[in-house]
């Protein structure tokens, strides 16, 4: 099997593994009896993803029931990558990134799994100078869990707020395509990301849950792989910026926009290649259905 090959294989087997465990573990709880959903619009806490009510109180609220919800859904969004040295803009990728994917609701926190694909416009420079506009394609994997440091606190009926954390864990090949004049390569990156932020949640006059999020962070750790170079780099911790805002309707019908920052310092150098500074930008909008 090629290295993209074996790239791809390791996207989809890392998706599975964690997809199936998230099922095993829904499937426990679910068998023993405890419900699946709630009764309308009771106070529950679904931290990360529904916007849940809260009650009029100063106290933390009482433990949520456990209750788990699946939620798959599709995604379309803008995607930008770029490359800097110093002041310098080195190259561009733009265009439409399609994305498939579940949200887990569980007790503890909410896991969302995400296979995202599509081709962008790069426009760019070789190594020498020499101006290049290929495509990019894209294909990876983009794990997060997203729980409250602590019991969600009411401000007043119907609205709430409380500080949030997310882990995230992204898995992806950007492959850039040949033309007559250069040869293109492939690379694989991974990266683990740790945010934290605020939640705030409220419910309007129909019954409609909401939830607005802000989290900033660090890119802990990341690897870009370029098995045409033979080598391998590790760009350095920098920051990254969540904003989201999303709707859990009456009729099951969620719906999510969101604009996602990661940015990755200069790598050291390695047998002469070094991974310049690099920013990953994404609005996207979202639709699935609550189960």
């Amino acid at each position: 099997m090629s290295t993209k090959g074996n790239r791809i294989t390791k996207i989809l087997l890392v998706s599975g593994s964690i997809l199936t465990w998230t099922f095993l573990a829904g499937c426990g709880p679910m068998a023993a009896g405890i419900p699946r959903s709630p009764g309308p619009l009771a106070a529950v806490t679904y931290p990360g993803m529904l916007c849940a009510a809260g009650e009029d109180t100063e106290a933390p609220l009482a433990q949520p029931e456990q209750i788990y919800h699946y939620t798959p859904y599709l995604e379309l969004g803008y995607y930008r990558w770029a490359e800097y040295l110093g002041s310098e803009q080195l190259l561009e990728e733009t265009g439409a990134l399609f994305s498939t994917g579940v949200l887990c609701s569980m007790p503890w926190a909410d896991l969302e799994m995400q296979l995202f694909f599509g081709t962008l416009a790069y426009d760019g420079q070789t190594m020498l100078g020499t101006p290049v506009e290929t495509d990019t394609d894209y294909f990876g994997f983009i794990a997060n869990s997203t729980g409250s440091w602590r019991g969600r606190r009411a401000i007043r009926p119907e609205i709430g707020s409380e500080p949030i954390y997310r882990l995230t864990l992204a898995l992806w090949s950007r492959d850039i395509q040949s033309t007559p004049m250069v040869m293109g390569y492939d690379e694989f990156w991974e990266s683990i990301i740790a945010m934290t932020g605020a939640g705030y949640y409220w419910k309007d006059s129909f019954g409609n849950k909401y939830a607005s999020r802000a989290l900033v962070g660090l890119t802990l750790f990341t690897m870009n792989a370029v098995d045409a170079f033979g080598v391998t780099l590790y760009p350095h911790i920098d920051l990254a910026l969540t904003l989201e805002i999303c709707c859990h309707n009456t009729n099951k019908f969620f719906w999510r926009a969101a604009m996602e920052i990661w940015t990755f310092s200069e790598s050291s150098e390695s047998s002469g290649f070094f991974q310049p500074e690099s920013t990953r930008a994404k609005m996207s909008a979202t639709m699935g259905w609550v189960f």
